[in-house]
């Protein structure tokens, strides 16, 4: 909460100080630095959760994953068609942030694990609150451009860094590279991956084919956006799923843990849509000022992606939690494909209005997707007395 919380004011603060259209500059160049490091961890942060990955090992695996990011990282944002160079750098710049914050994070899962808030979890928990915070001062200081944003938050990524590097483990990087052992955390990777290209590669996309000034106006809807899914990963994402993983799929106390949440989820998405959509100007305004109001139209659609989204990650979380990852990344992975493909063509002829709207569409057929498989694999049923599977 305190790393959502710190960087979703930090953006928002950037947001205002840069206006839409070099925000819309800053704004492709993070989207494409996202793209880039989509397979967050390589899944490695799940495996150790369900007890398959020690604390050392995930020390060392993980600074390995900074290795291999670095290199998707400079080759996607350098080969990334029709950016500005400007975003192009800032891309590079941001990417490196996130690579440096990633390296900061392998205790944070620790307490997940056990419950068991130690000092040296807090440290690090304190840490990547700070960084959002520290970035956005020394970009501040830097100019506060979009190049000065995204150069402070890569300084107070490597500030923080040096803080708690573990030489011995830096030693065996290069030589000790189990890759046969990410194959395990695969699916986890390409599973979390998909969130990040749904709600980035819009606006990379966007990037390419319209001015910076729309990307700046789409990129401030889809911040609010982020904002208002938070409740839904932490309810299925980190609660549901964690608590599930302990049961057995298809028993009764599967079915009711899955369902008492999924009652809760879908008056909240209902709730929190019908809120952002209704008030989307006054929002935009207050949030962003004056100048982002034209956005206005874009949210009210996503009003209603929110509402779906919650049903959808409900119903992937739940198939996560009961071994059926491989159909959630297959479904995960087309619509992904359906996404990047439906903005390349609609945006041409609709601009982000249709990139607004082919969020929906993929919500949609996303959550529908999942819920037959869950039916047909006896994961959840409509009577509390459904046989185990």
């Amino acid at each position: 909460m305190l790393v959502y919380v710190a960087s979703g004011l930090s953006t928002l603060a950037i947001a205002r100080i840069l206006g839409p259209r070099a925000y819309g500059i800053y704004a492709a160049g993070v989207a494409v630095a996202s793209i880039a490091l989509v397979l967050n961890y390589f899944g490695q942060d799940q495996l150790f959760l369900k007890g398959g990955v020690d604390e050392l090992t995930l020390r060392l695996r993980n600074a390995q994953v900074g290795v291999i990011s670095v290199c998707l990282l400079v080759v996607v944002a350098l080969s990334w068609p029709s950016i500005s160079e400007t975003a192009r750098v800032c891309a590079l710049l941001f990417g490196g942030a996130i690579i440096a914050q990633r390296l900061l994070l392998p205790f944070l899962t620790q307490p997940l694990f056990n419950l068991n808030f130690h000092q040296r979890a807090r440290r690090e928990v304190l840490a990547t609150g700070i960084w959002p915070v520290l970035g956005f001062g020394l970009g501040y200081v830097f100019g506060h451009t979009p190049v000065a944003f995204a150069a402070g938050f890569f300084a107070a990524g490597m500030i923080l860094l040096i803080g708690r590097i573990h030489p011995r483990d830096f030693v065996r990087v290069l030589k000790d590279l189990p890759f046969q052992d990410f194959v395990k955390g695969l699916p986890f990777a390409i599973s979390g991956a998909f969130y990040v290209i749904y709600f980035q590669s819009d606006v990379a996309v966007l990037g390419s084919m319209a001015s910076a000034h729309v990307v700046g106006l789409y990129a401030a809807a889809t911040s609010l956006l982020g904002v208002s899914l938070l409740m839904s990963t932490l309810l299925t994402n980190d609660v549901m799923r964690t608590r599930l993983y302990k049961l057995k799929p298809g028993t009764t106390a599967f079915r009711e843990t899955a369902r008492s949440t999924g009652v809760m989820v879908t008056l909240l998405g209902v709730g929190i849509g019908a809120v952002v959509a209704g008030g989307a100007h006054e929002l935009l305004v207050l949030v962003f000022g004056q100048s982002f109001g034209s956005a206005t139209v874009y949210l009210q659609i996503f009003g209603l992606a929110i509402a779906i989204y919650y049903v959808s990650n409900w119903c992937s979380n739940i198939l996560i939690a009961a071994g059926s990852i491989t159909r959630v990344v297959i479904t995960q992975c087309f619509l992904a494909v359906i996404n990047v493909v439906g903005n390349i063509l609609l945006i041409p002829h609709f601009g982000a209005v249709g990139s607004a709207w082919m969020t929906v569409g993929c919500e949609a057929l996303g959550a529908g997707i999942f819920a037959v498989v869950l039916i047909l694999r006896g994961y959840l049923t409509i009577s509390s007395h459904g046989s185990s599977s």
